[in-house]
């Protein structure tokens, strides 16, 4: 009887509580964070947390950052997203 509970009581703080999937380094690989979410079994209501890096690199950036735009995740800059931002400064102020 002990399991059975307990699948109970996860499956209700499931339904209750937003699962946390924290993710690290995409760099830019849209296709590979796709396949991760679906992994994952992503659901609407989960919270995406980036751990740094989820630019340059790999083929489409942009793609990821829209896509983690969508999604409402959160995260924090790493090194590669850093650079990417101060780039894109120097060259607004024509450095």
């Amino acid at each position: 009887m002990g399991p059975l509970i307990l699948d109970a009581v996860t499956k209700r703080a499931l339904e209750k509580q937003p699962r946390v999937i924290a993710i690290g380094d995409v760099h830019g690989c849209i296709d590979e964070l796709q396949a991760l979410l679906r992994r994952c079994d992503y659901r609407p209501g989960d919270l995406i947390v980036f751990l740094g890096d989820l630019v340059s690199k790999g083929p489409d950036s942009l793609a990821v950052v829209q896509m983690a735009r969508e999604l409402g995740a959160m995260g924090v800059r790493g090194n590669h997203d850093f650079e990417v931002i101060r780039w894109h400064q120097a060259i607004k102020s024509g450095m």
